[in-house]
């Protein structure tokens, strides 16, 4: 008898630290808010001006021919979608005929202009270049 209560226990115990190791496991799977420096901001918006004002507008939401960068419209549209999937857009897309003109560093610069006008503060971590590591961050709502 006694074993039994042993292993129905220990059988509790393993169960209760299968589902802490699950939790823990969902919780860093977690998309993360994305963090940029201010220096990369600065950056993008050296190369806003010189690429993306004359379409998107100078204030990034007052252009002619493209739609708004910051403000409600680009929530809508960007707004708890991956970094990643913005970045690919833009990447390809962007400007309009000359897709690919600027290294990935360029484009990440843009995307930390970006952020940045739509409310996010600029930290210590620059926002990365790579890929599958923005595909992890996600544009604020």
């Amino acid at each position: 008898m006694r074993v039994l209560f042993r292993l129905a226990a220990l059988s509790a115990a393993a169960v209760a630290a299968f589902g802490q190791l699950v939790l823990a496991q969902s919780a860093s799977a977690q998309p993360a808010d994305p963090s940029f420096t201010a220096a990369q901001a600065e950056q993008g918006a050296d190369l806003y001006r010189k690429t993306c004002a004359q379409c998107h507008g100078d204030h990034l939401n007052d252009g002619q021919f493209g739609p708004a960068l910051k403000g409600g419209n680009f929530k809508t549209q960007w707004g708890g979608k991956s970094l990643g999937a913005l970045f690919d857009y833009v990447k390809t897309t962007m400007p309009p005929g000359q897709a690919g003109l600027m290294t990935d560093e360029e484009y990440v610069s843009v995307l930390a202009l970006m952020l940045q006008s739509n409310g996010v503060a600029a930290g210590a971590s620059a926002l990365p270049a790579d890929p599958k590591a923005l595909s992890a961050l996600i544009a604020p709502k």
